[in-house]
């Protein structure tokens, strides 16, 4: 099935089960469920702060999408991060990041994961012999990248981190904000997470802040639930309803979007007055697997 096919239809593919067939995600806004009334027996709702029935069909849409096993929707990016972290690190790990980033992921690092006394290390994700060395000479338990990144727009080839995750034994978390699932499934390349700010690209229209993890084994996603309900990072049904607004236009805004993008890239390279231009569609030699594989 087609990306834009699963977008274009929530209800039937994110076996939401309503009584009157709406065509789109219904809001159920409400915080507690009454069990006798509940028509659909095998799965039974109780907390929205659990689950609730809104937020589980956007949620079986990203896994669907990103092709893993299950997902979590939380009420920022960030907050996907940082359940990432409190899921699969403890204190003494060691995680290696892309040292280019997101500033918020910054952030998040050093204040909180120095307070665990969690230890970062950073590399350069496209120097693979760079990777390999830290890994080979240190215990790392999770490496996290982003690609493209942001903001510098470097383009790490997944699928080639993914093996080394492997190789080495670490857990493996790709931020897919920038591309999103429209573009790439980083759990098809090797990753055991796609994680991403649902904020940008995903909702589309600037009027929510959210975030979603997806897993992709069924051990890594109970664990993602437990601390997510434990800590109360859902996002509220209210919240997934506009972002699922944004979803059937996705593939086509992406497309549109990087239509622009690479002739505005193009002509600005022809003015003396730009010193240099980033991005990833320009044929720079650190861009030629990515080109070859679009």
């Amino acid at each position: 099935m087609k990306i834009e096919t699963l977008l274009a239809n929530l209800t039937q593919y994110s076996g939401i089960k309503d009584a009157y067939g709406a065509t789109h995600l219904p809001i159920y806004n409400t915080a507690t469920f009454d069990y006798k009334r509940q028509q659909n027996s095998d799965f039974l709702y109780d907390y929205s702060r659990t689950d609730n029935p809104t937020r589980n069909a956007l949620e079986t849409i990203f896994a669907k999408a990103e092709n893993g096993f299950g997902c979590i929707c939380t009420n920022t990016g960030i907050s996907a991060l940082a359940l990432l972290f409190e899921t699969v690190l403890r204190s003494g790990d060691v995680v290696l990041v892309e040292r280019d980033c997101y500033g918020g992921t910054y952030r998040l690092l050093h204040i909180l994961l120095e307070k665990s006394n969690i230890k970062v290390e950073f590399a350069d994700f496209t120097n693979q012999e760079e990777v390999e060395s830290i890994l080979a000479s240190k215990a790392i338990k999770l490496m996290l990248c982003e690609s493209p990144t942001n903001p510098g727009l470097k383009i790490i080839d997944i699928q080639k981190i993914g093996w080394l995750s492997k190789k080495y034994s670490c857990v493996f978390a790709v931020d897919n904000s920038m591309a999103t699932f429209a573009s790439q499934q980083p759990l098809c390349l090797g990753a055991d997470f796609s994680v991403f700010s649902a904020t940008k690209y995903v909702s589309g229209h600037g009027s929510v802040v959210a975030g979603a993890i997806v897993a992709k084994s069924e051990d890594w996603f109970e664990r993602l639930h437990y601390f997510a309900n434990a800590q109360g990072r859902a996002q509220s049904p209210f919240d997934v309803f506009l972002v699922s607004l944004g979803l059937p236009s996705l593939v086509y805004r992406m497309k549109a979007q990087e239509k622009s993008a690479l002739q505005l890239a193009n002509q600005l390279q022809e003015f003396s007055e730009v010193k240099s231009v980033k991005f990833p569609g320009l044929y720079h030699i650190h861009n030629i697997n990515w080109l070859e594989n679009k």
